[in-house]
C-alpha cells in the first residue's frame, strides 16, 4: 500500500542521512508537502531515488528584524521603528516673533510682581484716590496679581509651543484690549477732573488708544498660519476662538464691575 511504501522510503532516507551526518527530514518533507527548514529561498523537489526534477517551488523570504525577549515564552518584538504622530506631523520651527514676545512676557510678569509689592506697600496712601474713581484697593492688588501670573504663564507656554500657551497669550491680548477700552471710557467720564492735572485727557487717550492698536496687531499675529502651526492649532476655527476669548473677557469685566459696585 501507499502507507507502507512511504514508511519504507522514510526509513531508507533516514538511514542515508544518518550516514552522511545530515539533518533528519520529517515525513512531510519526504512527501514533498513542505520545504525543508534549512532552505532559504527555494527548493527543488527531488524524487526519493533520483535527480532533481520539475519546477522550483518559491519560498517567500521576508526581512523582518525581530529581537528575542529575555522571557523565552514571550513573543519577539520587532525592531523596526513605528512612526508616531509627532514624527509624521513634524516639528514646526518657533517663529522669531513668538520668541521675542515670550521673552517680553516673562520680563513683564516679573516686573508686575514687583509692582504688586510696591502697590501693597503704598496701599494706605492710595486708598482715598482709588475709592474716588471707584476701584477697591483689594481689587487692584488682585488684578495686578492676575496679570502677573497670566503674563508669566503665557510666556512659558509660548516658549514650550503648547496649545494652552497660545490660548493664554491670545487671551492676554484680548483682555488687554478690553482693559484699555475700559480705561478710555473712564477718561471720557473724568475729562473735567483731568483738565487741571499736569497731563490732560488727550495724553491718556493717546496712551490707551495706542495700546489698543498694538495689542490688536499682536492678536492678529497670533492668528497667522505659521504661528498656529507652531502651537498645533492648524485646524483651529478663528471665529470660534475669538468668540471664546471675548466671552471670557466680558464675563471677567462684568464680575469686576459687580465687585466694584458692591464695595462702593
Amino acid at each position: 500500500s501507499s502507507t507502507t511504501t512511504t514508511h519504507r522510503d522514510f526509513t531508507h532516507r533516514l538511514a542515508i542521512c544518518r550516514q552522511a551526518n545530515l539533518r533528519q527530514p520529517s515525513p512531510a518533507e519526504i512527501r514533498g508537502r513542505v520545504a525543508p527548514k534549512n532552505q532559504a529561498t527555494s527548493v527543488r523537489r527531488r524524487p526519493l531515488n533520483g535527480p532533481a526534477i520539475g519546477r522550483r517551488v518559491p519560498v517567500p523570504s521576508h526581512e523582518v528584524n525581530v529581537s528575542v525577549t529575555e522571557n523565552p515564552y514571550g513573543s519577539p518584538s520587532s525592531t523596526t521603528p513605528h512612526p508616531t504622530i509627532e514624527s509624521q506631523r513634524g516639528t514646526a520651527t518657533r517663529p522669531v516673533g513668538v520668541s521675542i514676545l515670550a521673552a517680553l512676557h516673562l520680563i513683564g510678569g516679573v516686573l508686575l510682581f514687583g509692582t504688586q509689592f510696591l502697590l501693597y506697600a503704598n496701599l494706605q496712601a492710595m486708598d482715598e484716590s482709588l475709592r474716588t474713581i471707584g476701584i477697591p484697593p483689594a481689587l487692584l492688588i488682585a488684578g495686578v496679581m492676575f496679570l502677573a501670573i497670566l503674563t508669566i504663564a503665557s510666556g512659558v507656554g509660548m516658549l514650550m509651543g503648547t496649545k494652552w500657551g497660545w490660548w493664554l497669550a491670545a487671551f492676554y491680548y484680548v483682555y488687554s484690549i478690553f482693559r484699555n477700552c475700559s480705561a478710555l471710557l473712564a477718561i471720557v467720564a473724568m475729562a473735567d477732573q483731568l483738565e487741571g492735572g499736569t497731563r490732560g485727557p488727550d495724553y491718556y487717550m493717546i496712551k490707551h488708544g495706542g495700546r489698543i492698536v498694538v495689542h490688536l496687531l499682536l492678536l492678529m499675529y497670533f492668528f497667522k498660519g505659521n504661528v498656529l502651526e507652531f502651537f498645533g492649532h492648524e485646524t483651529l476655527s478663528k471665529l470660534k476662538a475669538v468668540g471664546i476669548l471675548v466671552g471670557i473677557c466680558i464675563a471677567i469685566m462684568a464680575a469686576t464691575s459687580a465687585i466694584s459696585m458692591i464695595s462702593a
